[in-house]
């Protein structure tokens, strides 16, 4: 799913940007040809040379966030530490409730994952970009640029909530739908736990309440039979950073 820079910013797209110029600005961060801290006071000037009386800007901040910076989250997996700098830059020369509510939107429509039937060819790529923006956001929640803890457990409980996923699953010889659900689903919830797990847990009081249940569900997915053998694995390391994490869950 990775592109280049310079085929993700192509002139097609950047042409029928509302906001080409704000958007060549990140291409040109993220090439390397600026500090993120000289493209964030240039993004910030150029969104303000577009306010008016009537236009407070907030939507092309909004814009800017979700058709952009989001989208190249989706697609450029090597470069969301670089898009958690730039951000962590831009936030203090924006309206911190515009920013907030402009990253969170631009992350809520895209947080409904739904497994897609096991027969589509480019079924890979939806677990990619899942886990992808799963990647950025506990970057994101992890450098406090923006407390994101309520998409962490929304993740968490849709992998380890063993109602969604367990029905079928001990069909003798069967690698049921609801196993390779959950193998989509897994890679991005180990992520959170392996990178901010423990401040997830001291605090998010959802994720701290159903953890004990989370645990116990993973200590169950481990013993089954025809698991991926990569996943068991990833499975196993998850179990026991939360055994870490709360001791007596």
């Amino acid at each position: 799913m990775s592109e280049s820079l310079d085929d993700f910013f192509d002139e097609e797209w950047l042409n029928g940007s509302q906001l080409r110029d704000e958007t060549v600005l990140i291409r040109d961060y993220l090439a390397g040809d600026m500090t993120a801290q000289t493209a964030a006071q240039r993004i910030a000037q150029s969104l303000q040379s577009r306010k008016t009386p009537l236009h407070d800007g907030q939507y092309d901040l909004s814009e800017l966030l979700n058709n952009t910076i989001v989208f190249a989250v989706e697609e450029l997996p090597e470069y969301h530490d670089a898009l958690v700098t730039l951000l962590g830059e831009m936030k203090p020369q924006s309206d911190t409730r515009q920013f907030e509510s402009g990253l969170g939107h631009a992350l809520g429509e895209r947080w409904l994952y739904v497994d897609p039937d096991i027969r589509l060819a480019d079924r890979q790529d939806y677990h990619e970009a899942w886990f992808n923006l799963n990647h950025f956001a506990a970057l994101v929640y992890k450098a406090d640029v923006q407390d994101l803890s309520d998409f962490g457990f929304r993740t968490l409980w849709l992998a380890l909530k063993r109602g969604r996923w367990h029905v079928g699953w001990d069909v003798p010889g069967s690698i049921s739908d609801s196993m390779l659900a959950f193998e989509g689903h897994f890679p991005a919830a180990a992520h959170w736990i392996a990178l901010c797990g423990q401040r997830l847990y001291n605090e998010n009081n959802d994720v701290k309440g159903k953890w004990a249940e989370w645990e116990g569900n993973l200590d169950w997915v481990v013993g089954q039979n025809d698991l991926n053998d990569t996943i068991r694995s990833q499975c196993k390391e998850t179990l026991a950073e939360m055994r870490r994490i709360s001791p007596t869950a």
